[in-house]
């Protein structure tokens, strides 16, 4: 082995030989904007989650996203929204599943290349009700059928203060 080199030679002696190839795998990692943070009374309220791909590796197959419920926060989702809250996203690339008693999930099974951002946005209102309090909206990759080169980068979640009115 040469670390100037970095090489590593063997001789074999009546030694079946066997290749190994190595090769990158992508990274997915979300970032969850919810907005507005601090909420006095029943307010519009949206959600983008941003999903980049971190390892330069472009993805192959499908994977899912989970966004928390909470009964104070409804929120619903538009194919059709190019933007939501002053961002891109692409809501069009998305199915999107709320029957979940958890978790809205949504699965894309588009490609994120290289490097690249894969964005959807949900829309909806937080009611507080005569409640105050602190209230996190959290968002987990899942890999379906896409291989991830590290699992432990794939939840973001945002707190939001509430105030009743």
């Amino acid at each position: 082995m040469s670390l100037t080199t970095h090489t590593v030679s063997n001789t074999l002696a009546s030694q079946n030989l066997y290749v190994v190839t190595a090769t990158a795998l992508s990274d997915l990692s979300p970032i969850l904007y919810a907005r507005p943070t601090s909420v006095y009374g029943s307010t519009p309220f949206t959600v983008v989650v941003d999903v980049f791909e971190l390892n330069s590796v472009a993805t192959t197959g499908s994977f899912s996203v989970r966004v928390s419920k909470d009964p104070k926060l409804q929120l619903s989702f538009d194919s059709g929204l190019t933007r939501v809250n002053g961002r891109d996203v692409q809501n069009g690339a998305w199915s999107f599943t709320d029957t979940n008693a958890n978790y809205y999930i949504l699965t894309t099974r588009q490609l994120v290349a290289a490097g690249d951002v894969h964005s959807f946005g949900l829309m909806g209102s937080l009611s507080p009700g005569s409640s105050s309090g602190v209230l996190t909206v959290s968002s987990t990759v899942l890999p379906d059928t896409v291989v991830e080169a590290k699992a432990t980068n794939n939840i973001d979640a945002d707190k939001v203060e509430y105030f009743q009115q």
